[in-house]
């Protein structure tokens, strides 16, 4: 049974804690069929609490579910940050920060989960539908580490880095696409089995664009990096 709760500011009823999918579902059976069982539904309402608790709602329904995306659950907790992140006005809000609140809902993140999926977010967005959490996490995440500290390093703007990442991943999402228009599907969610992100050749094109900014041969960054994850202090 689904449970709604009434938004102060629209005055239209929304899911209290997930259920649109279900939602979807039952308009689908109704155009396919035009059973009217479809068409109307019991619900239980809700107070309405706030959008905080409204987004944590969501995303708790999300995980019993089960079957929801990588890149579905870390947009679903950047929502939350941006959402806390307005109510705290101009102090910065940490994974921390998001842990906290999340725990006193009922739901238990590591900030190592959480930095991977506010990593995701903020820095792959393009790619987001392919990402995939292992490869995210032992590949992607510690090759930007290492090339971010590089640059720095070097002197490079870390919004030089930032914009010509972008640009090397709207290319990659742009093939993905074009790949799917080909398999017939255009809708990267939902065909994520056929079409796969290459991440050797990501995380290769990614030391392109840095190689590019610092102004090296590749061997050379291909040095670097050798040396900035064997010695951190370095």
């Amino acid at each position: 049974q689904l449970s709604v709760t009434k938004h102060p500011i629209t005055g239209k009823f929304i899911p209290f804690a997930g259920g649109n999918t279900r939602i979807r579902i039952l308009k689908e059976l109704f155009a396919e069929t035009g059973d009217i069982k479809y068409k109307n539904l019991d619900v239980v309402v809700m107070p309405f609490t706030d959008h905080l608790s409204l987004l944590i709602n969501h995303f708790a329904e999300n995980e019993l579910r089960g079957d929801v995306s990588f890149w579905e659950k870390a947009k679903g907790i950047q929502m939350v940050k941006s959402e806390m992140q307005a109510e705290q006005d101009d102090r910065f809000v940490t994974a921390v920060d998001v842990q906290k609140v999340a725990k006193a809902k009922g739901l238990d993140f590591s900030q190592r989960i959480l930095r991977l999926y506010f990593f995701a977010t903020e820095k792959l967005a393009p790619i987001g539908p392919w990402l995939e959490y292992k490869s995210t996490k032992d590949l992607l995440s510690p090759t930007w580490g290492e090339l971010e500290t590089i640059c720095k390093l070097s002197g490079i703007d870390y919004s030089d880095l930032f914009a010509a990442m972008q640009n090397c991943l709207q290319v990659t999402a742009n093939e993905l696409e074009a790949q799917a228009q080909r398999t017939g599907n255009a809708n990267a969610d939902a065909d994520e089995k056929t079409v796969k992100l290459d991440i050797p050749q990501l995380i290769t094109d990614m030391k392109g664009v840095a190689a590019t900014l610092l102004k090296v041969d590749t061997p050379i960054l291909e040095e670097l990096l050798t040396i900035t994850s064997m010695e951190k202090g370095m």
